[in-house]
């Protein structure tokens, strides 16, 4: 069981805040939000290469690229792509990794947050290209993804094949 930190303030006992590298939630935390008890927190280790879609080039419309968008990508990929396939946002949306069921594809953002926490979160392959569940607007052709040896946002053909790594929000 995932032990909670608690901290006393004004005679009462209430969870202490959450912080970037904290191993909780599956994975490790790499993003919080202002008031310290929400984040996201990625996996330890990738769950797969693979291509952007699934075998057909067509507009999702799935182009949010800002930190909270990710899950509701993943949703409208999976929606409009299917369920049968081998692809990124798939692959996250199915993954049971540590016990958890709610794990998404990172928008771009929040990869990119990813790569400024890389030296707190283990088997990241710094050399390779990562996929983002952000769609460049308007492309049939082309998603967003983060070079993890140089931390740029490029834009790459959907059946390249880069690796996934899977994050969960709490």
């Amino acid at each position: 069981p995932q032990q909670i930190n608690t901290q006393t303030q004004d005679n009462a006992t209430v969870p202490a805040a959450h912080f970037i590298g904290e191993h909780f939630g599956g994975g490790i935390v790499f993003y919080i939000d202002g008031t310290g008890q929400h984040g996201m927190i990625a996996d330890t280790a990738d769950l797969i290469s693979a291509v952007w879609y699934n075998g057909t080039y067509t507009i999702t419309g799935v182009t949010d690229v800002i930190i909270g968008s990710g899950n509701a990508n993943t949703k409208e990929i999976v929606s409009l792509q299917g369920k049968p396939g081998k692809y990124a946002a798939l692959e996250c949306w199915k993954s049971k990794r540590n016990g958890f069921t709610d794990w998404y594809l990172p928008s771009r953002d929040e990869l990119s947050q990813i790569y400024q926490q890389r030296s707190i979160i283990p088997n990241l392959v710094l050399s390779n290209y990562y996929w983002s569940s952000s769609e460049i607007h308007d492309s049939s052709v082309f998603g967003w993804g983060v070079y993890f040896f140089s931390g740029v946002q490029y834009a790459n053909p959907k059946n390249y094949i880069g690796n996934v790594r899977a994050i969960r929000s709490f």
